[in-house]
């Protein structure tokens, strides 16, 4: 499966918080509140059909009607972009991304 861009993971972000299947409308204006976007509906068009296109969006119906649902179980999308930061960061080394991940939360929680 080929990775989705910031945006587009912006856009399956908003539709797998939904939990159902959403329009066009729906996530465009949850994507401009939620990351500060300025999107048109056109904009939007593009980042989901390129999502479909790559499969990770199922639209159903036709036309304006269409509603649109992830491909992919939340979780597995998770777990596969973690594994990506992983692979990639840390050269697959999980107890140190763990680590680093306790120091984060660790901080975090001390302010």
């Amino acid at each position: 499966m080929k990775k989705l861009s910031g945006c587009e993971r912006e856009v399956l972000a908003v539709i797998m918080d939904m939990q159902q299947a959403i329009g066009l409308r729906e996530i465009q204006e949850e994507v401009n509140r939620r990351f500060k976007r300025t999107w048109k509906p056109q904009t939007a068009s593009t980042f989901i059909r390129r999502m479909a296109e790559k499969g990770y969006l199922m639209p159903e119906g036709r036309g304006r009607g269409t509603l649109y649902k992830s491909a992919i179980p939340p979780a597995e999308y998770r777990r596969q972009e973690l594994q990506d930061v992983v692979d990639l960061f840390y050269g697959g080394d999980v107890l140190q991304a763990r680590k680093d991940l306790e120091s984060c939360t660790d901080a975090a929680g001390g302010e």
